[in-house]
């Protein structure tokens, strides 16, 4: 089985948003992650948790609360190699 017989559609935002654009993004969605991108360059990710700890902060664009160490896999790999990946990191 490879990467792609699991994946799902991602939602992609540019990195400029408001923390508020971003959450009422995911909840219209229904996604716990969304991905950020800047120049057409994936730069982070942001995942529900993300969004609850920075609530607070009410001016807080997407770049500021993204996580930039973005590991990536072909969607051909298998499933396996996935795993083994995801372990290690």
């Amino acid at each position: 089985m490879n990467v792609s017989d699991i994946m799902s559609k991602a939602v992609i935002i540019n990195d400029n948003l408001s923390l508020k654009e971003v959450a009422d993004i995911m909840a219209d969605k229904g996604v716990d992650t969304i991905i950020v991108i800047k120049e057409n360059k994936i730069a982070g990710i942001i995942t529900d948790g993300d969004i609850i700890k920075n609530i607070s902060k009410k001016d807080v664009h997407a770049f500021n609360i993204m996580n930039q160490n973005i590991i990536t896999i072909n969607e051909k790999e298998s499933i396996d190699n996935a795993a083994l990946m995801m372990s290690e990191n």
